[in-house]
């Protein structure tokens, strides 16, 4: 069944605020960034995540996913990879804390190339997220929106993790690469878990 929801931190209000509007308006389920000024979970302890979860609960709503986003080039800069997949792993930990599996993750523009040094950092980099998200029972959802979806399908089939699946936004799609989403939802079906 399909949910409803909504990413709280769009709501523009502080964040138990949102969750209760979010509530209100009739949403089923939430979405929260793991890094934000308001309630960073790098800075957060887990029993501050599971107070915040209970929070959510008690507002009858879900979270559905906390998006795990690095600002910049996502993973395919190797100076950066190390540090940005420690934060991840991170997010990961707390996301389950908050008895959330699905990490959304925007992972840098995936090169077209895959001979391009960016792409084996990328496929690197993912191996290891995907690895410890495996191991802890979560899931590394890919933004969509950079590339085409027959890119994003060529990763998947490279990284070849069952940890590893679509976040499959299709204005970004639209918006970006001027892609159909019922092209992208064909070429990624079975691989879209948000």
């Amino acid at each position: 069944m399909m949910k409803i929801g909504v990413i709280v931190e769009m709501l523009r209000q502080p964040l138990r605020d949102g969750i209760r509007t979010a509530a209100e308006i009739g949403c089923q389920g939430i979405q929260t960034y793991g890094i934000n000024e308001e309630f960073n979970l790098l800075d957060r302890t887990p029993a501050e995540a599971r107070e915040l979860a209970k929070y959510i609960r008690d507002n009858g709503l879900e979270l559905v996913s906390v998006a795990g986003d690095m600002p910049g080039h996502g993973y395919t800069r190797a100076a950066e990879a190390p540090e940005r997949i420690a934060k991840v792993k991170t997010i990961i930990d707390m996301a389950l804390e908050m008895d959330c599996r699905i990490i959304t993750n925007h992972i840098g523009v995936v090169p077209t190339n895959p001979e391009d040094p960016e792409y084996a950092v990328l496929l690197d980099a993912l191996g290891q997220v995907t690895s410890y998200a495996a191991s802890r029972g979560s899931a590394i959802a890919i933004e969509t929106g950079p590339e085409r979806s027959t890119v994003l399908q060529r990763l998947l089939k490279d990284v070849n993790s069952p940890a590893l699946g679509i976040n499959l936004d299709p204005a970004n799609l639209a918006m970006v690469q001027n892609e159909d989403a019922v092209e992208a939802v064909n070429n990624l079906s079975g691989s879209i878990i948000h």
